[in-house]
């Protein structure tokens, strides 16, 4: 049969419920089609030119049945999509799944009248059961665990079916049936912070389930799922295998949210990642209590260069009454410095507004925060989402309109309404919304500042190397990552022989000039420089680190007989960023500062924004409103 899934989550590039249930039925015989992209499917359906590629893409894939997979934030695509596909497709089956089924269940089939058939749970072996009965015309669904279904004006709900082995499945072997052409209508946002992982980069997940009992995931305490259950090393080993055969990564994030969990089980995985030399990079998420200098050196010898170590809440007694999170200020300095030690990118986060939390303690968060300073971080505002311990304590209190209004895309904009109740903190709103937005600035990635900076869209770059002493391929890392989608641009890599990076470059998909001498150890009347070729190159991009200014003003000689107009030097050391104008003989430099009061005049300014937008919703009409959170958007990315 012709499966076609549509993934509207927009946490993630595809779901590994997806994948994973996708690679069963290809290996059953079925063919598969999935929609979806980063940033969700929504955008499909607001313009006549993506319909006509929707129902093109559909039409041509001739489906059998039409399956949906969405989280609860989301769920608000399933009358959307289902209404307009069945009209499309009134003969064509339309089957919903995802962790919003396994919450509400009989309740999604009651909602959405298009809706044929509803699955929660793991999916993997029993979807293809109901696959086989529905190609026979086979209605006896009885035996068909997880189906959800109308039977004579009934709605009948079948058990939810057993935990899945999932050691023999190879989601990745699926992403090839994700549709390029829907791909192609989702365009990146640059704001993203970056998390310096070379591409081509391919994420895993390795484990299902979670011991811990947060009281904001919907692993607890409803859900049947949650006992913890780790892919087997020489499954891991064969994923891997295939992944490298077929896909060539440079790096890998393991998205598991508690990577150091199980450390012996986790050491085996190390080892064979360790091994793969293909592997360049990894990344991994780390539990702060859990961590410890051993495991720390023992990732970072198999080449981890990346960990995220997740805050979650700001005080010890929103982190452990609150949250249940059980990580004290004591585990997360000494989990970062460790990281810090060993050289690790560190991104973090810090969920706001959570129920009871003062101001004071908002505060003390942030100040400890700044005292951690990691390499990125991400500060939004806790969602009590359904199914959630928080959910049952506040359910009754919470005042909602959609099922998006649960999705941290929309709290800037419900955080300040009165018609909705999302924060049960006791902190002022407008407050929360303030340090959100002045603190994701100021803990943007140094990598992200330049991305924001170095404008080399369409552009000819020179990247030359400067001396034996300075992190290249830092920098390689970040052009690498940032610009690899474009497709008008081209990065020559000027670099000694004796450089380690050298030998990576053509990994980079970059051209290499590779030089006996360090290029700013070779003669401006060195026959190199001309056959670079004048007015070839846009820009020269170099690593430096030396104040007094002399690999600058041997770059400068460089750039005039090479005709460049613009140069950017990069202390990755102490993240400056310097611009060299050669037309009117001017640098600027840009610094990421270490203190927090850098940017009071920021919180001040965006106090006055909000206390405009505060005043726009309790007296505008709706349209205006919208008016404003696109004016507040845009501000925002202004101040960025």
């Amino acid at each position: 049969m012709n499966v076609i899934f549509f993934h509207f989550t927009i946490y993630s590039n595809v779901s590994f419920g997806i994948l994973s249930l996708s690679d069963i039925l290809i290996t059953k015989g079925h063919n598969v089609k999935i929609i979806g992209t980063p940033k969700g499917i929504g955008h499909l359906l607001e313009s006549a030119k993506n319909k006509n590629l929707l129902i093109k893409v559909i039409k041509n894939f001739n489906p059998d049945i039409i399956g949906f997979s969405t989280m609860t934030p989301d769920a608000d695509c399933i009358p959307i999509f289902s209404t307009y596909l069945k009209q499309q497709f009134p003969k064509v089956p339309i089957i919903c799944g995802g962790y919003h089924t396994l919450i509400y269940q009989e309740k999604v089939l009651e909602e959405n009248k298009f809706l044929d058939f509803v699955f929660y749970g793991e999916a993997e072996k029993y979807f293809p059961i109901f696959l086989s009965k529905l190609e026979k015309g086979d209605s006896n669904y009885t035996d068909v665990l997880g189906l959800i279904f109308r039977s004579n004006g009934t709605i009948i709900k079948n058990d939810i079916p057993e935990l899945f082995d999932f050691n023999d499945v190879i989601p990745i072997r699926a992403f090839q049936f994700t549709s390029k052409e829907i791909w192609k209508t989702y365009k990146p946002d640059k704001s993203i912070p970056l998390i310096p992982l070379l591409l081509p980069n391919i994420t895993m997940l390795l484990s299902r389930g979670c011991p811990y009992h947060c009281t904001f995931c919907q692993l607890f305490p409803n859900n049947s799922y949650s006992k913890m259950r780790h892919l087997k090393p020489e499954s891991f080993k064969r994923q891997l295998d295939y992944i490298i055969s077929n896909h060539k990564p440079s790096s890998l994030f393991i998205i598991d949210s508690s990577f150091d969990i199980n450390k012996k089980w986790a050491s085996e995985i190390i080892s064979i990642i360790k091994d793969s030399k293909q592997i360049i990079e990894w990344g991994c998420y780390l539990r702060p209590n859990l961590v410890t200098e051993d495991f720390i050196k023992e990732i970072k010898d198999a080449r981890c260069t990346s960990v995220n170590l997740y805050l979650e809440g700001s005080t010890e007694r929103i982190r452990k009454d609150i949250l249940r999170k059980q990580v004290t200020n004591d585990d997360l300095q000494s989990a970062f410095s460790l990281s810090k030690k060993y050289g690790l990118f560190i991104h973090t986060n810090l969920m706001m507004g959570c129920p009871t939390e003062t101001e004071e303690e908002l505060r003390e968060g942030f100040e400890f925060y700044g005292k951690l300073m990691p390499d990125t971080g991400t500060f939004g505002f806790l969602s009590i989402i359904p199914g959630t311990e928080l959910w049952e304590k506040y359910k009754d209190k919470i005042i909602i309109n959609s099922y998006s209004d649960f999705g941290f895309n929309k709290h800037s904009e419900n955080i300040i309404r009165d018609d909705k109740k999302i924060n049960f903190s006791e902190i002022n709103p407008r407050f929360l919304l303030e340090k959100s937005y002045s603190l994701n600035v100021y803990f943007k990635t140094f990598g992200a500042l330049c991305r924001d900076k170095i404008s080399i869209k369409n552009k000819t770059i020179l990247l030359i190397e400067t001396g034996k002493n300075i992190n290249f391929t830092d920098i390689i890392n970040l052009l690498f990552n940032e610009y690899v989608s474009y497709d008008n641009i081209r990065i020559d890599v000027l670099i000694s022989r004796e450089i380690d990076a050298a030998k990576y470059i053509t990994t980079f998909n970059m051209n290499s000039i590779i030089t006996d001498l360090m290029p700013i150890d070779i003669e401006i009347e060195d026959k190199l420089w001309s056959n670079l070729g004048k007015n070839l190159y846009d820009i020269i991009i170099a690593p430096i680190n030396d104040e007094q200014g002399i690999a600058a003003k041997k770059l400068s000689e460089i750039a005039g007989v090479l005709g460049v107009r613009v140069m950017f030097f990069i202390n990755m050391d102490k993240s400056i960023l310097y611009e060299y104008d050669m037309k009117y003989k001017s640098i600027s430099k840009i610094e990421v500062e270490q203190d927090l009061n850098i940017y009071l005049k920021v919180c001040m300014i965006t106090n006055r924004m909000y206390k405009i937008a505060y005043n726009i919703y309790h007296i505008v009409p709706d349209a205006i409103k919208k008016l404003g959170i696109n004016l507040i958007d845009k501000y925002a990315k202004f101040i960025k």
